[in-house]
């Protein structure tokens, strides 16, 4: 293949990535808003998705194509590396300033790159988390029978979001923590309960993957997460 047809394909593909990348951090950002952003909207929290995949699934797929994005900008700078080479010099005579340009550049890059690694995140408890920002809206004098309305006509135009809302039921057993981004595997490991015995439990086929999260499970087999949190209760397996 030539090499300006080459170049032609790879500046497609990070087009489409580019526009992929971008898109998928608007599904995140404006349609499969975070937890408190929910808190905030609706007044309870509720699990979203959208063609099957959950704000967590789309940003391993936002990782992914980031990461795919990357070797074909390496691949691209490298065929064009004479080009760029002669473009600098001409942009920058002084080999002084392009030394210090270069260094800057590699740092600012290395930078982003190991950043995530390397600084310490924040960690606040989901109840206190919860709790604050049911004290924001109280201090905002928003009434949660305003954040009912809401939600209901939120649900009046999705039908996904109304299937979930009739569905919901008062939480039962809160001591028990079990989220629906938790596995099967994550629930046996955390309760010392069998993976079988919690599939059997749930009505869930015993060749289903134990990886598999317990919100996109719900969604296939209808059954509620009040259901498995009494079974864990009662379990007289379950670790203290």
């Amino acid at each position: 293949m030539k090499k300006s047809k080459l170049n032609l394909i790879i500046d497609f593909l990070l087009l489409i990535l580019m526009a992929a990348i971008t898109g998928i951090g608007f599904i995140m950002k404006f349609r499969l808003i975070s937890g408190h952003e929910k808190w905030e909207k609706y007044g309870v929290n509720l699990d979203t998705s959208l063609f099957g995949l959950d704000r967590h699934e789309w940003g391993t797929i936002h990782l992914i194509l980031g990461f795919i994005l990357i070797a074909l900008l390496v691949i691209h700078i490298w065929l064009h590396w004479n080009m760029i080479i002669c473009i600098f010099n001409k942009l920058i005579k002084n080999k002084g300033p392009r030394i210090v340009f270069t260094i800057v550049l590699c740092l600012l890059t290395l930078f982003f790159l190991i950043a995530p690694f390397v600084f310490n995140i924040e960690i606040e408890g989901i109840r206190e988390k919860q709790g604050n920002y049911k004290s924001r809206l109280q201090e905002k004098n928003i009434d949660t029978n305003n954040k009912e309305n809401a939600l209901n006509k939120e649900t009046d135009r999705s039908p996904k979001l109304k299937t979930i809302n009739n569905n919901k039921k008062p939480k039962a057993n809160s001591d028990i923590e079990i989220k629906g981004f938790m596995s099967i595997s994550d629930v046996s490991t955390k309760f010392n309960i069998p993976d079988d015995k919690i599939k059997k439990h749930l009505g869930i086929p015993l060749s289903t993957p134990n990886s598999k999260r317990l919100g996109n499970l719900r969604k296939t087999y209808n059954f509620q997460m009040s259901k498995l949190r009494e079974f864990v209760k009662k379990n007289p397996e379950k670790m203290e």
